[in-house]
């Protein structure tokens, strides 16, 4: 039976699995995550994101990363489904669905009122269930301010302050 519940620090290593499953389209053969940094960065109560694994005979099949998020046009809360991923062997089994359903139920108990997901096209092949669940989809540009351009803008704002 599959199970969806909050991510753990035993949880570090095939989540780190599940991220170089997303990084690799983006970044190729240098996808930087590690055990490590998933228990620094994703799970650390330091950090604003939270995630949910959905399990199944004691194996992780898949993660949500989520943060909270508002959306001042409609005056809500909710939270935004930063990285979502299935390990290819229990693909077409509910994984991916459990996780945004489970994830919805725990927005809605804190009060929030949507979920935002965003799909770049390097991982294409998620498109049709977010279409098949979401009610909005509308075209965007994603812009990513890194590397020289973060260090040359925040060092411009570092001399302002």
């Amino acid at each position: 039976m599959l199970r969806v519940r909050e991510g753990r620090d035993a949880d570090a290593p095939a989540l780190a699995a599940l991220y170089a499953l997303l990084d690799r389209p983006v970044v190729g053969d240098a996808a930087p995550m590690t055990a490590e940094i998933v228990r620094r960065d994703v799970l650390s109560p330091e950090t604003p994101m939270r995630v949910l694994v959905a399990e199944r005979d004691g194996g992780v099949e898949g993660m949500a990363v989520h943060l909270f998020a508002y959306e001042s046009a409609w005056a809500v809360r909710g939270r935004y489904l930063q990285d979502l991923a299935v390990f290819p062997e229990a693909r077409r089994r509910g994984v991916a669905r459990a996780l945004i359903a489970r994830l919805a139920a725990l927005t809605s108990a804190e009060g929030g009122r949507f979920l935002w997901l965003v799909n770049g096209g390097a991982l294409a092949e998620a498109r049709p269930l977010y279409d098949g669940l979401c009610d909005v989809s509308e075209d965007l540009r994603a812009y990513a301010l890194t590397r020289d351009a973060f260090a040359a803008l925040a060092a411009e704002g570092a001399a302002r302050g």
